[in-house]
């Protein structure tokens, strides 16, 4: 797998990917199964999967103090093992940061996922929030995918013992 921390690096070398975001902190079986489902797409479309490793996890940008946040189950370089051990070509590491908090809804689409990355589909939850002040939601990434040309699927759900 190879991992890369701009969109610049991939643009120059691809077209087109399917995509998944995510902390992915100790992909579990949910993030297993969304990580199978990206690979297959992505062999279906014939092109590259990637996961979109979103660092730091918002809530340790966003704490006040460092003992306010969740602990991690797993370090950055652990998940992106574990990623590559589910078999995705690409792990972009995608900065949260102020830039990225002040992005709408639409820059993210735009300049990441569409221009950045050259998204063939995103495979992603139905509760997935991203933009500004969390205003993006599925409902706006299916409108802005019919608009750039791009899929939206959402997950699969991953149900142990009859718990999601």
């Amino acid at each position: 797998m190879k991992i890369i921390e701009d969109v610049d690096t991939f643009a120059r070398q691809h077209r087109r990917c399917v995509a998944t975001i995510g902390k992915f902190d100790g992909v579990h079986l949910g993030h297993q199964l969304i990580l199978k489902q990206l690979k297959q797409k992505a062999m279906e479309l014939q092109v590259p999967s990637m996961a979109i490793v979103i660092e730091p996890h918002p809530e340790e940008f966003f704490a006040r103090n460092p003992q306010d946040c969740p602990a991690r189950i797993s370090e950055f370089d652990e998940k992106l093992q574990l990623i590559a051990d589910q078999g995705a070509d690409y792990a972009f590491k995608l900065r949260f940061d102020e830039a990225l908090c002040r992005l709408t809804a639409q820059e993210y689409v735009e300049k990441i996922l569409v221009k950045g990355l050259g998204i063939s589909a995103l495979i992603i939850g139905s509760d997935f929030r991203f933009g500004y002040q969390r205003q993006g939601d599925f409902t706006l990434l299916q409108e802005l995918g019919r608009r750039y040309d791009f899929a939206v699927i959402e997950t699969e759900s991953c149900d142990h013992n009859g718990v999601r």
